[in-house]
């Protein structure tokens, strides 16, 4: 899990994105670089936990979710000087991965909340 506080006069909107999948096989079968347009679901994240403050959790990142590659997404929105969100990650590596490091870069940005 990801601890996030809110610190700031100004109601605040939490983005993330990945910069790439986390595993070369996706969905348990298929390559990532596949045309298929399949969803990675090796990599997901969800809202565990909101206090302090009215901050909407987007839907759908109340259940695990699969992370999204490359574009910015709305995690939580309106948030106010401290609140703390508490995010987590589920990863799920297939057997058929091939061996070896792995890397992938997740990324937040506050923002001004925007109605």
């Amino acid at each position: 899990n990801i601890t996030i506080e809110i610190v700031g006069a100004s109601p605040t909107d939490i983005d993330h994105w990945a910069n790439q999948s986390l595993f070369d096989i996706k969905n348990g079968t298929s390559d990532f670089n596949d045309n298929n347009n399949e969803t990675d679901k090796a990599f997901q994240i969800r809202v565990m936990n909101v206090s302090g403050s009215n901050c909407t959790i987007e839907s759908p990142y109340t259940a695990y979710t699969n992370v999204n590659l490359s574009n910015a997404s709305d995690l939580v929105t309106n948030c106010a000087d401290g609140a703390v969100v508490t995010i987590g990650f589920q990863i799920y590596a297939n057997t058929n991965e091939p061996r070896g490091e792995k890397a992938s870069k997740v990324n937040f940005r506050g923002t001004a909340y925007n109605p």
